[in-house]
């Protein structure tokens, strides 16, 4: 009982701040995307992607070091568990309170690639993917919008079938 009115406490605090804020921005990672029903595995914890690759000799290092493979220890069976994650409490949350003409969070930044954000409905002009969406493809182009100023000026990105799946969901 007393956890319970320590977390209430906390929340009424965190409240607060939020009420007292002109601009709120939430980075997240792979933490908000564990719980159900996403349930998504993490990267570094315990039973974490990355920790359980190098446990089993398939990557030696760290992601982007000189020298490290290429190939990430990622299966299809991370891919089919992606598409089939639900965005949690948590980001059904933040996609209320960054919605409308003057939301409350400006912008959310996270370096998930599970698309949860963006189908809780964070609008796309507040979230920044820091890696990417495993659901976008990109041609090997520049994109339009993109800082060369030789790319091409049409836009060659385009939706993979697994995220119009999961959007339409």
């Amino acid at each position: 009982r007393a956890k319970h009115a320590d977390v209430d406490a906390q929340v009424a605090a965190l409240a607060e701040l939020m009420r007292c804020s002109r601009h709120i921005l939430f980075c997240t990672g792979a933490g908000i995307s564990t719980n159900d029903p996403a349930g998504l595995r993490d990267y570094r914890g315990p039973d974490g992607i990355w920790t359980e690759a190098q446990a089993s000799g398939l990557v030696v290092g760290e992601p982007g070091e000189k020298g490290m493979p290429v190939d990430s220890p990622w299966d299809e069976t991370m891919f089919r568990r992606m598409s089939a994650a639900r965005p949690t409490f948590a980001h059904r949350a933040i996609a209320q309170l960054s919605g409308g003409e003057d939301p409350l969070v400006k912008h959310v930044i996270t370096q998930n690639e599970d698309g949860l954000h963006r189908r809780s409905g964070v609008p796309e002009v507040r979230l920044s993917e820091l890696h990417g969406s495993a659901f976008v493809e990109v041609c090997g182009n520049y994109a339009s919008g993109d800082s060369d100023e030789s790319s091409s000026s049409e836009d060659e990105s385009t939706s993979s079938d697994a995220e119009r799946a999961a959007l339409d969901a």
